[in-house]
């Protein structure tokens, strides 16, 4: 998303447009659906390669793995979106990561791929030099509200 400077004055009618056009913004922004899959079945159609992997948080207590990704919304698309890859139900992880390898191919993409297995109800990033793997009940990507 592009971000948009707006300089503002702080009296006349000008003031009040600006600030009206920003809360009309701002409510645009938090009626869009963030949905991209709501399940392992829907994520098995979304394409991750050349997604950028910024973080994997694992609550344990929670049964919660969630990763931070920018994610291009469609193959066709120049930019890519903020997106949050959330699994619940966690019964296995399994994580094999090599940090210098995801950060020299960040700007190119250090997400290889994903694959599922809808029967057993696995999600697979396959990463650079890495793989992430997770044995979930429910699964969904969502992109982050802020866009």
């Amino acid at each position: 998303m592009n971000a948009q400077v707006i300089v503002l004055s702080a009296c006349g009618p000008n003031w009040l447009f600006a600030q009206d056009r920003m809360r009309q913004d701002v409510q645009r922004h938090m009626e869009v659906d963030v949905e991209i899959a709501d399940s392992i079945e829907a994520l098995g159609h979304v394409e991750l390669h050349d997604a950028v992997l910024y973080g994997i948080d694992l609550r344990v207590f929670e049964g919660i793995c969630e990763v931070r990704l920018s994610m291009y919304e469609t193959p066709e698309s120049s930019s890519r979106i903020d997106a949050t890859l959330s699994m619940t139900g966690v019964e296995s992880c399994l994580m094999s990561v090599d940090t210098p390898s995801l950060l020299e191919n960040a700007s190119a993409g250090n997400v290889a791929n994903c694959r599922v297995d809808v029967d057993r109800g696995v999600v697979r990033l396959y990463l650079t030099d890495g793989l992430l793997e997770v044995f979930a009940s429910a699964v969904s990507l969502a992109r982050d509200p802020a866009q």
